[in-house]
């Protein structure tokens, strides 16, 4: 059992981690929106999708090569030098293994994928895998310490760096695909030089030992192949049913959806992960931090994006311009389904840190399944019917993860409807904003519509705060309220002004 000073310090750096999680992860969501939409500008739609083919092989690749040791060295209790050099050897003998098998393997996987243009893309992204495998070594130790701080540093000025500036270089200078593909691997080789400068020592590798350790990292790495699959396996699918170009604007669309998404719980993952790791017997506790934040989660996302689903077809024509218009469609059915993903995101790192991997995959695994079969029962329709699929299969997914957390943390029936009923009023009201700014000019709409959303929206916060936040969320910020300036405000916002009116609010 968790001590009490030791349960308040874990939640001390918990709190600390999550801020500067979402600093770092609010700085990095403003780069990749900036920069993707200028690449995709740059590129086009056939060559992004090539770009986008090429990191999907290095998303696979990489994760078998790590090996789940990452992870594994996050959740352990306790770790000692001996743990992190065996994870060190074996994430080096497998990420050369991997290394060679798909530079091996590059022209079946380019003729697998639909496009023999791939085949050098492929061969790169061989040599990027330990890069990215290797790199996850010391930014897993800095999470486990609560360095975020530093993490969230190196991945920003990382992405600045590859992507803001030779990646968009390369592309003004007619690179092509090679532009996304070559600052994916200098980020990945930017994060394993500057973490290794950042932890203490990194032990001499070794193969021996920590048999516990490789179990953990094998169990993950099976769930985290079938989350791949699941997060990835669409675009693959798509390149060859539909080509090069229908993928650059089906991963415009998903990209562009995920941008805000990423801002939300890319933030709250990691110390989801490593809170519920420490505090595996504090159930109590775990079920009042894990409803608080999903009902926080959803009650940010829900509403902003029903608001771009709405608004999609003019969001896309004004950022992409008309070359990417028939992204439109497709980002407004991705946006329908991020919520469910937001639930999904924050779910799934705390169940595996209750060390519930297997349970996972096995219902990933059955997720996995229905959308290989549903996309190639769909591959003679427009891809519209793909981005459909998929966001189906997200809420099934998401639907049966919360399902087993719940059983795991024992969760009291009708909590995830308490979590969902503030972002579904929330929603409701986008609606009818929505609804009543009708203009002739598409932007005078978005922009009205808007402002009335946001108006409705606060006027339900301070009529029903209790209903909208529900008791989990509200009583975290009356919590929080005197030493949290967001949580003050959104108090503020809602009609509590003390932290000790905990009792008063309804």
């Amino acid at each position: 059992m968790t001590g009490v000073s030791d349960t308040r310090h874990i939640a001390r750096h918990s709190a600390s981690a999550l801020s500067w999680n979402w600093l770092g992860s609010a700085l990095r969501a403003v780069l990749q929106f900036v920069v993707q939409i200028a690449l995709a500008r740059l590129l086009g739609p056939e060559a992004y999708g090539q770009a986008a083919a090429a990191i999907v092989v290095v998303g696979l690749a990489w994760l078998v090569a790590e090996g789940g040791l990452g992870a594994a060295l996050v959740q352990r209790a306790q770790i000692a030098e001996h743990d992190i050099a065996c994870a060190f050897g074996w994430v080096l003998a497998m990420s050369a293994l991997v290394s060679l098998a798909l530079a091996a393997a590059a022209a079946p996987v380019a003729s697998l994928m639909g496009d023999a243009a791939l085949q050098p893309l492929v061969l790169a992204c061989a040599v990027i895998v330990p890069l990215q495998a290797l790199a996850n070594l010391p930014s897993s130790l800095m999470q486990r310490q609560y360095r975020i701080k530093r993490l969230q540093a190196l991945q920003v000025s990382g992405y600045l760096v590859a992507y803001g500036g030779v990646g968009i270089g390369m592309a003004l200078a007619g690179f092509g695909a090679w532009s996304v593909v070559t600052a994916f691997g200098l980020h990945a080789l930017w994060m394993l030089v500057g973490g290794l400068l950042s932890v203490t020592r990194m032990p001499w590798p070794r193969l021996s030992g920590s048999a516990g350790l490789r179990a953990y990292g094998w169990r993950t790495t099976a769930a985290n192949v079938v989350n791949w699959g699941l997060e990835s396996i669409d675009r693959v699918l798509i390149n060859r049913f539909w080509g090069a170009a229908s993928l650059g604007e089906y991963a415009v669309a998903s990209n562009l959806s995920r941008a805000p998404a990423t801002l939300l719980v890319g933030a709250v993952q990691p110390v989801a992960f490593a809170s519920a790791a420490r505090l595996q017997a504090e159930h109590l506790r775990l079920q009042r931090g894990y409803l608080a934040v999903l009902s926080l989660g959803l009650l940010l996302a829900t509403p902003v994006f029903v608001f771009l689903a709405w608004h999609a077809q003019v969001v896309v024509d004004v950022l992409y311009g008309d070359e990417w218009r028939a992204a439109g469609p497709l980002f407004a059915v991705m946006c329908l389904g991020v919520p469910l993903f937001v639930m999904l995101a924050i779910t799934g790192p705390m169940l595996r840190g209750l060390d519930a991997v297997g349970q996972e995959m096995r219902v990933q695994a059955l997720a996995l399944v229905v959308m290989v079969a549903g996309l190639a029962a769909v591959a003679q329709q427009p891809v519209l019917a793909a981005a459909a699929l998929v966001a189906c299969v997200s809420a099934l997914r998401a639907v049966l993860v919360y399902r087993a957390l719940a059983a795991r943390l024992q969760l009291p029936s009708g909590a995830g409807w308490r979590a969902w009923r503030g972002a579904l009023v929330f929603a409701a009201a986008v609606v009818l904003a929505s609804a009543l700014c009708r203009f002739e000019d598409d932007r005078i709409a978005l922009v009205a519509s808007a402002l009335l959303s946001l108006g409705f929206c606060l006027a339900l916060l301070r009529w029903q705060p209790g209903a909208v936040l529900g008791p989990e969320l509200g009583q975290a910020l009356r919590n929080r309220s005197g030493d949290s300036r967001a949580a003050a405000l959104l108090c503020s916002l809602a009609g509590w002004r003390r932290a000790d009116d905990a009792g008063a609010a309804p």
